[in-house]
């Protein structure tokens, strides 16, 4: 039987788990304090001792640095995103309604465009990218475009666009909610500092009828303080 293994104390050792024949470091995240595994693929002490020292030294320098300590994708933050907001709806703290719009948005905007990239390198000026897409979407369709959504039974149908959906306003409320939401997992985590969470804000183009441009105020897309 394996007995851990401690290399630095109240900081890192040395541990075995079931689904694995090779030893693991564990050590604990000098951000959120919680205990996290780092593989060895290494199948003696010694070699795993070496191992993981020579990576934990070198990963406290890049925080130490302020360097990204992770290569995580979105799609693993929006994985979390979907079982968090599936266990609320399993005990009752949103409706089914607003649960299938969360999924419906995640699914249709959130995932195809922001996925497969790298939490690390979101910026600002990406996000700026995505609301000015956002916001121009249905103006831009061509006559006999459609829009995907989705039905009660979890499946994807298409309809045609409305010539007045081409001209109204587009709501991104919800978008910028689950974005805010992405971020603030990460930041709990620790994967990405306050600080580094992107801002960007836009004017929007459409004038509210009744209402004149001057007095059409600046629409926030996202804040992390929201």
């Amino acid at each position: 039987m394996f007995k851990p293994v401690m290399l630095l104390e109240d900081e890192l050792n040395l541990v075995m788990r079931k689904q694995s024949k090779y030893i693991y470091a564990r050590y604990k995240h000098p951000k959120t304090g919680v205990w996290e595994f780092k593989g060895t693929r290494k199948l003696s002490i010694k070699e795993a001792s070496a191992f993981a020292l020579k990576w934990y030294y070198g990963y406290m320098e890049q925080v130490k640095q302020g360097l990204p300590t992770t290569t995580r994708t979105m799609n693993k933050i929006i994985d979390m995103y979907l079982e968090r907001i599936e266990e609320a709806y399993r005990h009752g703290d949103i409706t089914k309604s607003n649960y299938d719009v969360k999924r419906r948005v995640t699914a249709k905007w959130i995932r195809p465009h922001f996925g497969n990239k790298l939490l690390h390198t979101l910026n600002r000026g990406e996000l700026m990218e995505f609301a000015d897409w956002r916001r121009n979407y249905f103006r831009n369709q061509p006559e006999g475009a459609t829009i995907d959504y989705m039905r009660k039974n979890g499946t994807i149908g298409h309809r045609p666009i409305q010539p007045s959906e081409r001209e109204a306003r587009v709501d991104m409320v919800e978008e910028r909610a689950i974005l805010n939401s992405l971020f603030r997992i990460a930041a709990n985590k620790g994967w990405i500092k306050e600080r580094d969470i992107p801002r960007v804000t836009f004017r929007d183009d459409v004038v509210i009828k009744g209402r004149t441009e001057s007095k059409v105020k600046k629409d926030v897309f996202f804040t992390p303080e929201e």
